[in-house]
């Protein structure tokens, strides 16, 4: 088969595509006009503006109609007066550590730094992790800029009766009687010397018995009204930030939300930082399907920081409440990696009867993305789901990664380790599992490439014989191919069949907790994380064009480019009879080695998978064609081969399969049942045009 324009279709719609990318990249950047709709700003709209209410009406003091939002919260339209004066402020910054008395995390996983100054938090640690060097413990949470409204969890405003309390740089009062595990804080607010709200923001630990695993933290607002008259409330509160980034190449954090699907079902989505390129807020309050939210905040590859704001009317799973959710990046057109993005949480007006009091709770999940907490009946069930968050689909190839999938192999590699005690291993064991299940088809593979390079002298002669004619030429073709028992499809079928394994696999490797900073033959090579690339020697990394830089020298890539090169050379392939066709040939060969430079810096487990998937077949491969050339031989030479003597049963069988003809089943039957249907379409054709 003459493969010149398929060689050349690949490698130009590669080529196509790839400037394609670099093109609109570049002039994404450049020109604002090529960016989405929703994200073009005019510099009028990114400049600096008057300070915004909890609803985003200006605060002028000027009355202006707002659109009431779709999931039920209200909000007035009346004037806004600012900077309202708060009498009993704090004159000093006071920091409570929450799960501080437990270093090692035995009791408490979770230590909460929090701090007077809006109510917020200074600093999470989780104990019982390193951070991405493996040198320290694990902190995040710590607000993005000295500016403390980007404080994450802290109060940035209440408004009363439409006058605004900007509370973000006020230090609160820190109540008695806090304790290992609970603080609070407190502010009252006043309109002259007339008290009107006591608003109050508590804080609660749980150590590693309770369902939580010790990750969730119980936060609750309360507005207490102290005057003998209704009020109207609303508050806007910071969320949480995201965590630290932790892969070397691609995308890693970005802003997830969960929406109601259905009933009881969760939807995660999440927005990569890269999509934070200018100053306009990102609206979360509903997705583009209509559907509202239910908890959103910040995450890495292997770590989350989710808050759920707790339903107020009875049988709900939806914070109706709630008016705006909104995340914004501070410093948009700082590199992504450095890039910090911050998220807020706003309510309608709440109505709260005289001497009454509004509670607003809520959770706060900080802790990491693995699979045996995520998978607890409490973060696991309806409303949080937050296990939908280890495997995200709207991400790269997210159609073609398939949950149950990704969640069979993360299984198989848990029980293998649990045999050696070593993921890499683990990885190995799994590799060859998979080889053997697909050995009948790989097997088949090899002997349809072999008969199609012995076709090749005959594929020519028919060339020649119909020149121009092409119908005559595919029948002259399809008979040859009939009567060699050749089946195009089965060359490319064990590729085909490895790719969502493949790409599973990457998803597992790239977010599955358990191989994070996981050593491979139990860290007695140069290898230590499964996770990064396997990095033999470290340097101060280089700044290569788009955005690529290498740090290290990574063998593993090296390896899989030499393997693949083999691989290549091994390869059953059609003669060459002319000039074009040994081009094409060259040309393939070399168009292996593209794969390992996208490889480079991805994670060391996949590169293992993959050179030991691609080792393996190589011998594999070898195997099957030397015996396959053992038979061939034999036949010529006139030898017989003598089977044991036949039982009662089998000459049942010979007799019985004499009388009927034998029907293949599984995967070979249905692609012969394939081929058989395809031959019956064209006779049918051949029969039409006759």
């Amino acid at each position: 088969m003459d493969n010149k324009r398929l060689v050349i279709g690949m490698v130009l719609a590669m080529a196509v595509v790839m400037g394609w990318q670099m093109f609109v990249g570049y002039m994404y950047e450049k020109n604002p006009h090529w960016r989405p709709q929703e994200q073009k700003q005019t510099a009028q709209d990114t400049a600096p503006g008057p300070a915004t209410d909890v609803g985003g009406t200006p605060a002028t003091g000027v009355g202006v109609e707002r659109v009431t939002p779709t999931t039920g919260a209200t909000i007035s339209t009346q004037a806004v007066a600012t900077n309202a004066p708060v009498t009993n402020a704090a004159a000093e910054p006071t920091l409570v550590e929450l799960g501080a008395g437990d270093p090692r995390g035995d009791t408490f996983p979770l230590k909460l730094t929090l701090t007077s100054t809006g109510g917020g938090i200074d600093l999470a640690t989780l104990k019982r992790y390193k951070d991405h060097e493996a040198k320290d413990v694990y902190t995040f949470q710590s607000p993005p800029t000295s500016d403390p409204h980007t404080r994450p969890l802290a109060t940035q405003t209440v408004v009363v009766n439409g006058t605004s309390f900007d509370l973000a740089g006020l230090h609160w009062n820190l109540e008695p009687g806090a304790t290992d595990r609970t603080a609070a804080f407190s502010l009252d607010l006043s309109s002259g010397d007339a008290p009107l709200v006591r608003v109050r923001t508590s804080y609660e630990i749980f150590d590693a018995t309770h369902p939580s695993a010790g990750y969730d933290v119980a936060i609750r607002q309360t507005f207490q009204n102290l005057t003998e008259a209704p009020l109207r409330i609303a508050v806007a509160l910071n969320g949480p930030v995201l965590p630290p980034r932790e892969l070397e190449r691609g995308p890693d954090r970005h802003v997830v939300a969960g929406y109601l699907d259905g009933t009881k079902t969760v939807e995660a989505k999440q927005e990569f930082i890269e999509s934070f390129d200018d100053a306009t807020p990102h609206n979360y309050l509903l997705d583009d399907k209509g559907r509202p939210l239910l908890w959103g905040g910040g995450a890495s590859v292997y770590f989350n920081a989710l808050l759920r704001p707790e339903p107020r009317e009875p049988g709900s799973a939806v914070p109706k409440y709630l008016a705006k959710v909104e995340a914004r990046a501070l410093d948009p057109q700082a590199p992504p990696p450095q890039r910090q993005v911050t998220m807020q949480f706003a309510t309608g007006d709440l109505d709260v009867a005289p001497k009454a009091t509004l509670d607003l709770p809520m959770s706060l999940y900080l802790g990491p993305k693995h699979r045996e907490i995520l998978n607890r009946k409490y973060y696991a069930a309806f409303p949080r789901s937050y296990d939908a968050t280890l495997v995200i689909k709207n991400e790269w190839c997210g159609i073609c990664t398939f949950q149950w999938l990704v969640s069979s192999l993360v299984a198989m590699l848990g029980w293998f380790y649990t045999i050696f005690r070593d993921w890499g291993l683990a990885i190995i064991t799994l590799v060859v599992i998979v080889r053997v299940l697909l050995h009948p088809i790989t097997k088949r593979s090899q002997i349809s490439m072999m008969k199609m390079g012995k076709m090749g002298p005959e594929i020519e002669r028919l060339k020649k014989k119909y020149g121009d004619n092409k119908d005559e030429l595919n029948k002259a073709m399809m008979q040859v191919y009939k009567e060699q028992g050749f089946t195009p499809i089965l060359g490319c079928l064990p590729m085909f069949l490895q790719m969502p394994i493949w790409i599973a696999l990457y998803a597992a490797l790239n977010s599955t907790f358990e191989l994070r900073q996981a050593p491979f033959l139990w860290g007695w090579t140069w290898i230590e994380d499964l996770a990064r690339p396997d990095r033999l020697i470290e340097w101060q990394p280089i700044h290569l064009f788009w955005g690529i830089e290498i740090g290290a020298f990574n063998l593993l890539p090296i390896l899989l480019a030499v393997v693949f090169y083999l691989q290549q050379e091994f390869t059953p392939k059609p003669p060459a009879t002319t000039p074009e066709q040994v081009q094409q040939q060259k040309m393939m060969k070399w168009m292996s080695l593209i794969f390992p430079v996208f490889l480079y810096n991805g994670p060391s487990g996949l590169n293992l998978y993959i050179l030991t998937s691609t080792t393996i077949g190589i011998i594999e491969s070898k195997r099957i064609r030397d015996h396959i050339r053992e038979r061939e031989e034999a036949e010529k030479a006139g030898k017989v081969i003598v089977d044991a003597k036949p039982t009662r049963h089998s000459k049942k069988k010979d007799a019985k399969d004499k009388d009927e003809p034998k029907k293949r089943t599984g995967l070979g039957g249905w692609l012969a049942d394939l081929q058989a249907k395809a031959e019956e379409i064209r006779r049918q054709a051949d029969k039409k045009r006759g």
